[in-house]
């Protein structure tokens, strides 16, 4: 009977919240085939290295790790080919304009070449913000020049060192 009693109250209080053990509003993300997640995950691992070798203002790792992140771009795009046309479209157009902004970034001056590097971390952050992917990547937003970017350290760093204070970061949700 109390067995009974305190399975009716568990069913309540989960239909009430939405199978939520708290009230707190759920953030759910799009679930892919976990081939495509595994490519999406090191395309943001590229991201962070890319993160990392503008912080300590290495232009040769920031070389490297735009062609990484190209290479990690042209095996997600191949990856995809697994998934729904209406799953795959949205992550297309994502990657294929990452995809000419890494292009444009490994090809162009210092001005035009930050503008793209810009453009790659907000469209990681979209990506990390819709696709059910690895959590230790991490969104953080600077309210100063008003960029967002995607790194996997707790705590966060601007990656452009150009008259910015580095800590202006915040974590983003």
């Amino acid at each position: 009977m109390v067995t009974r009693l305190f399975l009716l109250i568990l069913f309540v209080i989960l239909v009430s919240t939405g199978g939520r053990a708290s009230a707190a509003p759920s953030r759910s993300r799009l679930v892919i085939h976990p081939v495509v997640t595994a490519e999406l995950t090191s395309l943001l691992s590229a991201g962070d290295l890319l993160h990392e070798a503008l912080v300590k203002q290495d232009d040769e790792q920031v070389e490297v790790a735009l062609k990484d992140i190209e290479q990690a771009l042209k095996r997600t795009i191949a990856a995809s080919r697994v998934l729904r046309p209406y799953e795959r479209s949205h992550l297309l157009k994502l990657l294929e304009v990452m995809q000419e902004h890494a292009e444009v970034a490994r090809n162009s001056g210092h001005s035009d070449r930050r503008e793209r590097l810009v453009d790659i971390f907000n469209n990681l952050a979209i990506l990390v913000r819709v696709y059910s992917v690895d959590a230790r990547f991490k969104i953080f937003f600077c309210g100063k020049d008003r960029m967002t970017w995607v790194q996997t350290k707790a705590r966060g760093q601007h990656p452009f060192p150009e008259g910015m204070d580095r800590d202006c970061a915040v974590r983003a949700p």
